[in-house]
């Protein structure tokens, strides 16, 4: 198990991952900045964009979990 791991982070490191490869991470990276982009367009407030922040984790969370259920 161990030495499957050294192996994986050793190949990882020579590869890398693809620029074009569609990781789910970049995914939620891009659609976290439209959220948040769209958030300070909305509210300027500190109290707005606290909200709008808690409103983007849990929106997130969510999609992660229902993909998560759904698979």
């Amino acid at each position: 198990m161990l030495i499957s791991v050294i192996l994986a982070v050793i190949i990882d490191f020579i590869i890398g991952d693809p620029y074009s490869f569609p990781h789910p991470v970049k995914l939620m990276g891009r659609m976290i900045s439209s959220e948040e982009k769209l958030a300070r367009k909305i509210t300027r407030s500190k109290k707005g964009l606290k909200l709008a922040g808690f409103i983007i984790v849990i929106i997130n969370i969510s999609l992660a979990l229902l993909r998560h259920i759904c698979y």
